[in-house]
């Protein structure tokens, strides 16, 4: 006589194995291969969009304190100004702002040709270097913090006003 719930097991019924009883599977290597490519290309996408909301954010925020010293500072252009934008947003000393900018210089201002420092550079600068000391250096940046830092910063602050040879 059929059950009316012919999915439920009855007593009569063969017994089915557990999944500790089956033979282990075979996984096809190349299907293998390719969910974990799928996998670290889903994995690359999240941490460039991390990458970029954090390099938008840090931007923005460089951008605002940069208006407020400019506004205090009237006097003071360019490095000067860099210099106590980066003290500000650090917490440090003149000698270690200077110490940033030499490394943002040497970073986006001396190759191919050497040029003047921008706020661009400086605000590109730190937001790789913070971001990377916010995740201790466990991953390299995915996304194109450059084009992220220009979309945030007008474009008198980023261009290149003159030759430092």
């Amino acid at each position: 006589m059929p059950s009316e719930h012919s999915d439920v097991p009855s007593l009569t019924d063969p017994v089915r194995k557990s999944p500790v009883d089956r033979p282990p599977t075979r996984v096809d290597p190349e299907h293998h291969s390719r969910w974990i490519a799928l996998r670290g290309l889903i994995t690359s996408q999240l941490l460039a969009w991390s990458e970029k909301r954090y390099a938008a954010r840090t931007s923005r925020e460089l951008l605002r304190l940069y208006r407020a010293i400019a506004t205090l500072r009237p006097d003071l252009a360019g490095r000067d100004l860099y210099r106590l934008v980066v003290m500000e947003r650090a917490r440090c000393d003149a000698p270690a702002a200077d110490a940033i900018l030499e490394d943002a210089e040497e970073s986006f201002a001396a190759w191919p040709a050497r040029r003047e420092l921008t706020l661009g550079d400086v605000v590109h600068y730190l937001v790789v270097a913070e971001f990377l000391a916010s995740h201790h250096g466990e991953h390299w940046i995915h996304a194109d913090v450059g084009r992220v830092v220009a979309s945030q910063i007008p474009h008198e602050l980023r261009a290149v006003h003159k030759s430092t040879t």
